[in-house]
């Protein structure tokens, strides 16, 4: 019999057939926080790292969808069957998996609780504005930074992880610069700091807003 375990789908073919059990997750994950994704397909586009949990019945019992960046691998969509099993082994996965070098994303909400309590490193918010491209509004502690997304409005956001060639520092303790004058807010050509309307965006927040 096969032992439970995390497994990597790397090629197409093996993410086009475990599809249909993760898409059941992910409605399982978010019908009461909010299906963003009509076509499951849109998954295959999105990502192209997927991890899922086999049980010994070869069940998928939880999955992790991330991307490859210039700094690693980016966090994604992320979900479990529900049952108090999967998230145990999910938070459990988390936990590693942020303390590893070139791994890294946005958290708030639930997905940041759980990432402090698991003593995941942390990325000072003028870096964090770095490695996104995007123009935040920086947070007086140095990590925390808002900015807005497509369908959800401004959301309070710290990244954590390894990401490549990028400092680290403490959750609780954090030792960052202070920009001056708030650098990432200020408003670019006479535009007003942009919504980033990205899918990835919306699908890492919703990820966030998940009971663990």
């Amino acid at each position: 019999m096969a032992l439970p375990a995390w497994i990597s789908l790397t090629t197409k073919r093996s993410k086009v057939r475990a599809l249909p059990a993760i898409w059941r997750l992910y409605i399982t994950s978010y019908a009461q926080i909010g299906l963003t994704i009509k076509n499951p397909h849109a998954l295959l586009a999105e990502y192209d790292l997927w991890e899922v949990y086999v049980d010994t019945e070869r069940q998928i019992r939880a999955f992790r969808l991330a991307k490859r960046t210039p700094y690693g691998v980016k966090a994604g969509l992320s979900g479990t069957d529900g049952s108090a099993e999967a998230r145990q082994i999910f938070r459990a996965y988390i936990a590693a998996w942020f303390r590893t070098p070139g791994h890294y994303g946005e958290v708030s909400h639930k997905m940041e609780t759980l990432a402090f309590k698991q003593g995941a490193p942390v990325v000072c918010a003028i870096d964090a504005a770095a490695i996104l491209r995007k123009a935040v509004h920086f947070e007086p502690d140095g990590i925390h930074y808002t900015r807005p997304l497509v369908n959800i409005g401004p959301v309070t956001k710290v990244m954590v992880g390894r990401p490549r060639e990028t400092p680290v520092t403490s959750a609780t303790n954090p030792a960052c610069p202070r920009p001056e004058g708030n650098l990432g807010a200020r408003r670019r050509a006479g535009r007003a700091v942009g919504i980033d309307a990205s899918l990835d965006a919306e699908l890492a927040h919703l990820t966030c807003l998940l009971d663990l």
